[in-house]
């Protein structure tokens, strides 16, 4: 079917215009005709700016495809590169109130300086 107003191709039964917005009656499917009073010229130039932007979105996915599996190998790369050690892995306590101080170098509950413990 086509638009009443602009006279753009439209989905059968689409309520309005995806080229100018216009509302559209709801008809049965096929029902409208190409008016007869749209411009050959400006016809043909909307259509070759729809197969423009129809080029446009085809590239644009194959950019967001070939985007999203680099981003995959470089997560994979990554998740394979990161190595740590066992002891970052465990909590450890403060000597002097019993507080959890993983990797910190101040107890966050007391304050202690955790660098002042000699290691044996």
């Amino acid at each position: 079917m086509y638009c009443k107003k602009c006279g753009n191709e439209i989905s059968d039964g689409a309520k309005f215009c995806k080229f100018c917005g216009a509302v559209q009656e709801t008809q049965v499917a096929g029902s409208f005709q190409k008016p007869q009073n749209v411009d050959p010229v400006k016809e043909a130039e909307q259509q070759r700016q729809r197969e423009r932007l129809d080029q446009q979105i085809v590239s644009l996915e194959s950019e967001r495809k070939a985007l999203e599996e680099k981003i995959k190998e470089d997560l994979l790369r990554l998740s394979q590169k990161v190595v740590l050690p066992a002891t970052d892995l465990q909590q450890k306590k403060c000597p002097n109130c019993g507080g959890m101080v993983a990797g910190a170098r101040f107890c966050p509950k007391c304050g202690y300086d955790l660098n002042s413990i000699k290691e044996k």
